[in-house]
């Protein structure tokens, strides 16, 4: 009878075991997602704001804010040293309740919750919203 307990605790440890290291190649392959940003449904307004166009938008349209907030599913990092710089394009997300959530991002790296991090696929976000949001500056130049 004092068997079992100990077997059902070995296969435990070897499922949480399998599960850790199954998260930890994921991420290291796929790269690190951003967690904490409220849910589209939560965002009332997205203010995205391009450095290099030197051009702030502003919406509250559900589509616009759906389309921002998916967008962040490209902000994968890796867990390394980043290179400092500039933040190219910053997204501000405001809540039900007036939180402010401010994710920034330039071609090699993300800052978000006062750190930065680089980025799994470099310049892919800042083509995204600026083929998505800034198109006709984008085209104009």
């Amino acid at each position: 009878m004092k068997k079992f307990p100990k077997r059902l605790l070995l296969l435990l440890s070897e499922i949480a075991c399998a599960t850790l290291l199954t998260l930890f190649f994921s991420y290291m392959w796929q790269g690190i997602p951003l967690f904490g940003l409220p849910k589209a449904e939560h965002i009332t307004t997205v203010e995205i704001t391009d450095a290099a166009l030197e051009e702030t938008r502003t919406f509250t349209d559900t589509e616009n804010i759906v389309l921002a907030r998916s967008s962040i599913g490209c902000l994968k990092y890796r867990l390394k040293d980043a290179e400092a710089g500039e933040a190219q394009i910053t997204i501000r997300y405001t809540d039900e309740k007036g939180r402010a959530y401010e994710v920034a991002a330039n071609e090699k790296t993300v800052f978000y919750q006062g750190k930065a991090h680089p980025l799994k696929e470099e310049r892919v976000f800042v083509q995204i919203i600026e083929g998505i949001f800034f198109f006709d500056s984008v085209a104009a130049q």
